[in-house]
């Protein structure tokens, strides 16, 4: 856990500023938090006597404004700067857009739903600038790079089987995108890029009949039961059971178990929850749904080691 940090969350929804700032304070002991819907406000923000160690940017903005963002962002003296992190909209793990962040000054990233061992993994290396070393750099816009190659790749071959010629629009991106891999590439050692293109096209999935790619083994993402972090908020807000459930219409053998990690957290909880302490009945139901997929993921694992 960081022991503090200030932190400016940039994004244009306010339920996406309310998530990430409820999953941050389960890695953060002591956090203050500004908010900023747009990137304007948000450099407005940094030019203050305040000074953030982190920004949380939102890829939900215009490709565009992103980049003029960034610019804007290198222009400001050392103490103006924070640890810029990105937080990935679906369909962003694979971009080049995200690729070209990186290469503009964005330090590192972080997913829905939140994890707080992703989170404090993610900001301890941005925080040690291990992702400003210049070939950690390379290998990570490679990684998002590849991602982009591989699915136009598969559109190309989708357009020819069809019977056209060329690569339609697909090919003039794939011709962009591999100019720009070729470059990151060769800023990289020869051994970690043919160990990238294993991994990458080792796991890579297709739609084409006949064709199966390696399997591999799937990686189990860990994810706490949410009475976790149930327990850490009524301690930081030292709100005891008793009142928990005066203020609340939650069984108390229910309560009793959730605290315990052995029952499911409801909707009806749920929303009892947001009620009682503030935040979303979504937040609470998505790590509900991160820890069951998690659990379900480590006994399917558990069957097939035992085959």
């Amino acid at each position: 856990m960081l022991s503090s940090a200030n932190i400016l969350i940039i994004n244009p929804d306010s339920e996406g500023r309310g998530r990430l700032r409820e999953a941050l304070r389960s890695v953060v002991a002591k956090g203050t938090y500004a908010n900023a819907r747009a990137l304007k406000q948000a450099l407005d923000q940094m030019r203050t006597e305040a000074r953030y160690d982190f920004a949380f940017l939102s890829t939900e903005f215009d490709a565009t404004q992103l980049m003029e963002f960034l610019g804007s962002v290198r222009s400001l003296s050392s103490k103006q700067r924070p640890v810029l992190m990105l937080c990935l909209k679906p369909g962003d793990q694979s971009s080049s857009l995200v690729a070209n962040l990186y290469a503009n000054g964005a330090q590192g990233f972080v997913l829905e739903p939140y994890s707080p061992d992703q989170l404090l993994e993610s900001m301890n290396v941005a925080k040690e600038k291990l992702s400003d070393n210049a070939e950690s750099k390379e290998v990570r816009i490679t990684e998002f790079l590849m991602g982009d190659a591989m699915r136009l790749l598969d559109e190309v071959a989708d357009w020819r089987s069809a019977g056209h010629l060329g690569g339609g629009a697909s090919g003039k991106d794939l011709k962009r995108v591999g100019a720009s891999l070729k470059e990151a590439a060769a800023k990289i050692e020869p051994a970690k890029f043919e160990n990238l293109l294993i991994e990458k096209f080792g796991s890579a999935k297709t739609n084409k009949k006949g064709v199966e790619p390696p399997k591999v083994a799937k990686k189990i993402k860990e994810a706490p039961h949410p009475g976790i972090e149930l327990r850490a908020t009524m301690a930081k807000r030292q709100l005891s059971k008793e009142k928990l459930l005066s203020i609340t219409k939650i069984d108390p053998a229910e309560l009793d178990g959730i605290l315990a990690e052995q029952v499911a957290i409801s909707e009806v909880t749920a929303e009892e929850l947001a009620r009682a302490m503030g935040n979303t009945a979504k937040h609470w139901l998505q790590r509900q749904k991160a820890y069951d997929v998690y659990i379900k993921d480590k006994e399917e694992a558990a069957k097939k080691a035992a085959l």
